[in-house]
């Protein structure tokens, strides 16, 4: 009788621990060079400013000059906003390559992650991904859950070389989230109470241990950056493997032909 799709929580969690402590020092390179650039295009942001004598702030008033500034500020932080992004989406992508090749047992180097042959199509896929899900939580709450619980792979199979274009990729996602969506919808729902958690605990602990504000955020942007988007991400990894595993579905026909092994 074949073998219903599922997966174990606590394999996958034991497998994100597991090799993130073995590989720390590839995911703190990856973490040091996406830093360094952050500290670059903040330098750069502040910089224009500077050149440009634009104000830190917008000024009210109807005066010409104070429209001039006013438009140079939301020009210039649309533009970091932009560059923020696409850093934030790359650092991502960068953590799923490496995911994956942990999971097949390759190396990973910190040079690794100047590598970016599918970027691209991932960034498309994961951008068409939000844009449903805010759709459907602009309808009503619901069909946004169920849109971003069904289709929570996305980019996976592009990063896994499995599917070659978004389209390809979001019927990849489904198809491994098929009948086990409600399981998935609690793997999510373990991420956000973490991330609660961490909530919780740095506003208990900023007043006694981070009085100021700037070193309360590089704390909470070094755990979600180092910690905890490389452990959700390397446990939805093991999930995905498992439910591919697992599937008592075919392949879809898109990406029947690339179902071999992972390269990163």
């Amino acid at each position: 009788m074949a073998q219903n799709k599922t997966f174990s929580y606590t394999e996958a969690f034991r497998f994100a621990a597991r090799t993130f402590i073995d590989n720390f020092s590839v995911f703190l390179s990856f973490f040091a060079v996406i830093f360094g650039l952050m500290c670059i295009l903040i330098a750069l942001d502040t910089g224009v400013k500077f050149w440009l004598h634009i104000p830190l702030e917008p000024s009210l008033g109807t005066d010409l000059s104070i429209i001039k500034n006013n438009l140079l500020i939301i020009a210039t932080g649309m533009v970091y906003s932009i560059f923020y992004y696409l850093l934030f989406f790359y650092y991502g992508y960068q953590i799923l390559r490496a995911g994956f090749a942990l999971y097949d047992n390759k190396v990973v180097q910190w040079k690794d992650f100047f590598a970016a042959s599918h970027f691209f199509r991932y960034l498309g896929a994961i951008l068409w991904f939000t844009l449903k899900i805010f759709a459907g939580l602009m309808v009503f709450i619901l069909p946004g859950i169920y849109i971003a619980t069904k289709y929570w792979f996305t980019g996976y199979s592009l990063v896994d070389n499995r599917s070659h274009s978004i389209d390809e990729d979001a019927m990849f996602a489904a198809h491994v989230s098929k009948n086990v969506l409600w399981r998935i919808l609690g793997l999510v729902f373990i991420y956000g109470f973490i991330l609660m958690l961490w909530g919780l605990l740095i506003h208990q602990l900023s007043s006694p241990l981070f009085p100021s504000p700037p070193l309360r955020t590089l704390i909470d942007q070094l755990f979600k950056i180092l910690l905890y988007q490389p452990l959700t991400f390397l446990t939805s990894i093991h999930v995905y493997k498992q439910l591919l595993s697992s599937s008592t579905q075919e392949t879809p026909p898109a990406a029947q032909a690339e179902d071999g092994p992972s390269q990163a």
